[in-house]
């Protein structure tokens, strides 16, 4: 995952709700074809207590916008699946997530092609009740089998999505990125390992994948949020 923030948002109005301080969520779904297995997924939702969710993989097909036992499903894929399927991203809002994103103008990003989608949603703070603007992505990356062409179209699509954030809104980006990003900075002065977009936690492994998304973290002044807290297993 990769965030940034701002705080800028003051002008907003304070009528809208909290963001709960449970969850949102990113999984690479392998699959949500059927309707019993969005049925499924939407339940492991309400047992965690998910506010919200990108999801990648979903090998779903076209634009979809519809509900499921109280969660709003935003999904895109490309228009006709071949096999089993693949691509395929989505957002998956509570029903408070789903009324800051109405707070928002129900604005959903889903034609930036079946690898990216967006939403701006216009909650609280919990802590200070200010207005707190989010803008959550989900995105998918091509495989280390995907051609030149495929990583191009992608991040030129994750570039125009990431453009579209509304001023003063907090990044979250919910990513399967199918790359492995090392750990640590590639500088190794005293103030480039205060600003680095990779942290210090991980695997050290790096290939051509990771090497390019570091590039772009850099670029858009992004951080993968996961390398800068330990956890217990790495794979």
């Amino acid at each position: 995952s990769a965030t940034t923030a701002s705080s800028n948002s003051r002008h907003r109005r304070a009528s809208h709700q909290s963001i709960s301080t449970r969850s949102i969520f990113t999984q690479n779904c392998r699959g949500l074809k059927s309707d019993s297995r969005v049925t499924e997924f939407v339940s492991q939702l309400k047992e965690r207590h998910v506010w919200a969710a990108g999801l990648q993989e979903t090998w779903r097909s076209g634009r979809e916008d519809f509900t499921e036992d109280g969660y709003c499903f935003l999904g895109v894929g490309p228009p006709l699946q071949q096999g089993r399927g693949s691509a395929g991203v989505a957002l998956v809002l509570s029903r408070s997530a789903t009324s800051v994103w109405q707070s928002a103008g129900a604005v959903v990003h889903d034609d930036l092609g079946p690898r990216v989608i967006a939403a701006p949603l216009l909650a609280k703070d919990p802590r200070t009740r200010r207005p707190l603007g989010i803008y959550l992505m989900s995105t998918y990356a091509p495989t280390s089998a995907g051609s030149d062409t495929e990583w191009d179209n992608y991040y030129s699509a994750f570039s125009t999505g990431l453009a579209r954030m509304p001023a003063g809104y907090v990044l979250i980006v919910c990513s399967d990125a199918n790359s492995s990003i090392g750990r640590g900075s590639n500088d190794t002065s005293a103030l480039a390992g205060r600003h680095n977009a990779v942290g210090p936690y991980g695997m050290d492994h790096i290939n051509a994948s990771g090497r390019r998304l570091r590039s772009f973290l850099e670029l858009h002044q992004l951080a993968s949020l996961a390398s800068f807290f330990r956890k217990p297993h790495y794979g």
